[in-house]
């Protein structure tokens, strides 16, 4: 028993690290070209790239654990199930629950650690993640114009800026926008940087404006020698929810929606895990050769059908739901949808 245990164990082990590295690989792609796009606006330090996703790797891992865990185990007894060496268990006399319990140890296993991240890890993570982004102080308008390239700036415009001094002064300016009724471009031999109470613009002076109305195509041009826009540059910013960042022991303590929900959504991932053990255990009965297609195809659907009824379950829990109605009734679910499936085929 202690042979086979090792042999199953390592067997679905080693799918599972595989699994949860391509997962947390495509995951961590997508969230660093947001990075980068923030580092080349200048939104972010260089610097902080690395630490940011570092501490936001367990957030992560909290939810793409479970899923490897779950491929893991049907890949891997699919493998077994093809080498006809669970029929050869099973002739020796091995039955399905004693066969089951052989994987107890790597599913309590992968347990415990679900539950250290979403209860302690991740939000002490999030926090340091946060603090980092944080302390990435927004730079002056000036700093984020590169001279002669065109950067996005509010309102749908560009700006571009043939110079800038050492006095933080902009030389010959073209500045252009839409929106759905009107074009604009603007030509400036200069413009600084204004500020009025929280309002922040750029000060135009010496120039010419040109507004077209495309459904007439009449252009209106005018001079001026002084005109204020508002053209505060869009600045991409790193999404970091700060109430992952919430200690578990206080969302025990409060009676708030959001704060149960997202109690209750750490503890539906950490379930996450014995469930889908459970139903790969009862599925796995069926004749293999009838199903073993089949099971691979329900990776996919079980694993994300799944997790989309939690996401459900998490927005009816932050619009004031009973959080412990909403996801244990979840859980029931895809319990339930599974044993049916379990019968219908096992009959």
């Amino acid at each position: 028993m202690v042979i086979l245990s090792r042999a199953l164990n390592r067997e679905v082990g080693v799918i599972m690290l595989a699994a949860c590295v391509v997962l947390l690989l495509v995951s961590l792609a997508s969230q660093f070209r947001i990075y980068i796009e923030a580092v080349a606006r200048g939104a972010l330090e260089p610097g902080s790239v690395a630490p940011i996703m570092f501490n936001l790797m367990p957030q992560f891992l909290g939810l793409i654990l479970p899923i490897a865990f779950y491929i893991g185990l049907v890949v891997g007894l699919v493998r077994w199930h093809k080498d006809n060496e669970l029929i050869s268990l099973h002739t020796a006399g091995m039955g399905q629950m004693r066969f089951s319990l052989a994987l107890i140890p790597l599913t309590l296993g992968v347990t415990i650690l679900c539950a250290a991240l979403q209860f302690y890890i991740t939000p002490a993570g999030v926090e340091r993640a946060a603090a980092i982004s944080a302390a990435n102080k927004t730079l002056d308008a000036f700093d984020l114009i590169t001279p002669k390239q065109f950067t996005p700036l509010a309102q749908k415009m560009q700006i571009y800026a043939e110079e800038i001094n050492e006095q933080k002064r902009m030389k010959n300016i073209f500045v252009y926008g839409f929106d759905d009724n009107t074009v604009l471009a603007v030509l400036s031999q200069g413009a600084d940087l204004t500020e009025q109470r929280e309002n922040r613009f750029f000060r135009l002076s010496d120039g010419f404006a040109y507004n077209l109305d495309p459904s007439t195509n009449e252009l209106v041009k005018f001079q001026f020698v002084s005109a204020d826009i508002d053209i505060s540059p869009e600045i991409p910013r790193i999404s970091i929810n700060n109430l992952d960042a919430l200690p578990t022991a206080l969302l025990m303590a409060s009676n708030d929606p959001r704060y149960q929900s997202l109690l209750w959504w750490r503890i539906s991932l950490v379930l996450l895990v014995p469930v889908l053990f459970f139903s790969v255990v009862i599925t796995q009965q069926v004749t293999p050769r009838r199903t073993a297609g089949l099971r691979l195809l329900s990776v996919f659907l079980l694993c994300v059908g799944y997790i989309g009824l939690l996401y459900a379950a998490r927005t009816l829990a932050d619009d004031g739901a009973p959080a412990p109605l909403v996801y244990g009734a979840t859980h029931l679910l895809v319990l339930s949808l599974v044993y049916s499936w379990y019968r219908r085929y096992r009959n």
